[in-house]
């Protein structure tokens, strides 16, 4: 994160002052800046984030397309130094050459920071990503940003996600029930409504073009759902269309087969019935059914799937779900890879960083079309969130560029977003009454008003 003036400007000068007057002070402002930006912004999303940060020199590099802060190894100093001030807290990281295995070094604000950066937080400080921030990440296997040479994709993708931001940046984003830009989430933690947290990213995996790709950045992607149908955008309120059952629709693309025409819209792909440990709650036992079944799809074994949908469960405060046994899950997915057998050879092979890439393809199409028709909208993977009124173009470009990343014509969409149950239950005609005169708060007003001034 990148602060250009405003409160956490003035609290990296002010600290600077204070505590580093003996220290060499060419260059320590700006290592300082992108140090306490980064603390803040992990602190205000969450007080329990750290911030990872390499404490050794060779991290540093001067010409890497991923150093748009220009951090150097006099870094380092300056963590030390703001660890010797009391400012903040860290636990080392470490490299085990023998077992593969290591941990960066992480750093979270002491109280004592904690403190100025509640008196920052009242200015409404403004982050954003540092200038020529690389939008096109290519990560290894263990998650580290990899040096690439530009290729004509590249540059195309680069071109078309500044073409993207930019809408973003002129378009104002936020929650007119909020009068206080921030939001707490479900699991602890707040979250900023921020019109300088709009900056989207795409993040490949692996070390390779083909794995991932999705789309990164924006706060409505950690926005809470109940909260995320509350958007306006551009003072207007939103809908929110997303695929059912996209990555299984992918893989019987893969096949040859288009699902939907195949069983019919009003199936279920989740729905199986007659497993042991799992009568009852319907309900439930279909939501236990989408959870292991996507887990499945992603996990290299039917093992790792089992976990992954127990810490899923627990994530979700969900216990019973999270005492769900081995023996119980396996015969739920048995069921469902006989429900599924067309596609059974893909459930727990780890097809879905493979689907993640086809999807963000749908996506970089979705996001096209509507910047080349100067039309805002948001996304978080295989979900869109656009105005009202742009919901039918929504409808039809999702359609089109599914079928043209995939070769499959028919697509089954579901339909969320602020005020779309009213329209469904007839609470004003045209769906629109209502909505466009819902109740603005005056600090969303305020902000609105300071948006349109900057």
């Amino acid at each position: 994160m990148w602060a250009e003036g405003g409160a956490i400007t003035d609290l990296s000068k002010w600290v600077l002052e204070q505590s580093f007057a003996g220290a060499a002070r060419k260059g320590t402002e700006r290592q300082l800046r992108v140090i306490l930006a980064n603390l803040y912004a992990a602190w205000a999303e969450d007080p329990g984030l750290s911030v990872a940060l390499s404490l050794t020199n060779s991290a540093y590099k001067a010409k890497s397309r991923y150093n748009s802060t220009k951090l150097s190894n006099q870094v380092i100093d300056v963590v030390g130094q703001l660890s010797d001030e009391g400012y903040l807290h860290g636990a080392l990281g470490f490299n085990d050459r023998r077992l593969h295995t290591g941990r960066t070094t992480r750093i979270w604000p002491s109280q004592q920071l904690v403190g100025l950066f509640e008196q920052a937080q009242a200015r409404r400080p403004r982050l954003t990503v540092a200038p020529g921030t690389e939008l096109i990440i290519l990560k290894d296997a263990a998650g580290r940003p990899v040096e690439y040479a530009d290729t004509a994709d590249t540059v195309s993708m680069r071109s078309d996600l500044r073409a993207y931001n930019d809408l973003l940046a002129r378009t104002f984003i936020d929650i007119p029930e909020r009068d206080q830009p921030f939001l707490s989430l479900p699991r602890g933690g707040t979250l900023e409504i921020s019109q300088s947290n709009k900056v989207v990213r795409r993040v490949f995996n692996r070390g390779s073009w083909e794995k991932g790709g999705r789309f990164y950045g924006g706060w409505w992607q950690s926005c809470p759902k109940d909260w995320r149908r509350r958007i306006f955008i551009n003072n207007q309120p939103t809908i929110e269309d997303d695929y059912s059952g996209l990555h299984i629709v992918m893989l019987y693309a893969r096949q040859g087969i288009d699902y939907w025409a195949s069983v019919g819209l009003d199936a279920d792909p989740y729905h199986v019935v007659g497993i042991k440990g799992f009568e009852g709650d319907s309900r439930a036992s279909r939501a236990y059914a989408k959870s292991l079944l996507l887990m499945a799809i992603n996990a290299g074994s039917d093992k790792s799937a089992f976990q992954a949908f127990r810490s899923d469960m627990r994530s979700r405060q969900d216990y019973r779900g999270a005492k769900i046994t081995d023996a119980q899950l396996s015969a739920l997915l048995d069921a469902l890879k006989e429900k599924h057998k067309p596609i059974s050879e893909f459930i727990g092979a780890g097809a879905g960083i493979d689907l993640m890439n086809q999807d963000a393809k749908i996506t970089a199409e979705v996001i096209r079309r509507f910047v080349d028709a100067r039309r805002p909208i948001l996304t978080i993977h295989d979900s869109y969130i656009v105005m009202f009124g742009d919901d039918q173009r929504l409808r039809a470009v999702l359609k089109a560029a599914f079928e043209k990343v995939t070769g499959i014509p028919t697509v089954h969409l579901k339909r969320t977003g602020i005020g779309f149950s009213d329209v469904a239950q007839g609470h004003d005609a045209d769906g629109l009454g209502s909505l466009t005169h819902q109740h603005r708060t005056d600090g969303y007003l305020e902000r609105l008003s300071d948006f349109h001034s900057s």
